[in-house]
């Protein structure tokens, strides 16, 4: 796997929750204005963000949970199975 430069803000602990709030004030508000505008130039404007990358041992590290996750996936299909 490849990695690029991931930029979050201070607020992206905020979770799903605050995320789809956020969706829905910008379906009431935002008129004509693209949700990528509202979100810089309302939502996020001067909030303080970090842009990390990944080294070569993150990749690794993710590929390799990637992989034990994947295999998995048969589990969590018997627990579905069972317990319809």
């Amino acid at each position: 796997a490849t990695a690029g430069p991931v930029t979050v803000m201070e607020t992206a602990g905020e979770g799903g929750a605050w995320g789809m709030a956020l969706l829905a004030l910008f379906v009431k508000k935002s008129g004509e204005m693209s949700l990528d505008k509202y979100l810089t130039d309302v939502i996020f404007a001067g909030e303080k963000e970090e842009t990390v990358v990944a080294d070569d041992a993150d990749v690794k590290g993710f590929d390799e949970f990637m992989a034990r996750f994947v295999k998995t996936l048969p589990v969590e299909r018997a627990a579905v199975d069972v317990l319809k």
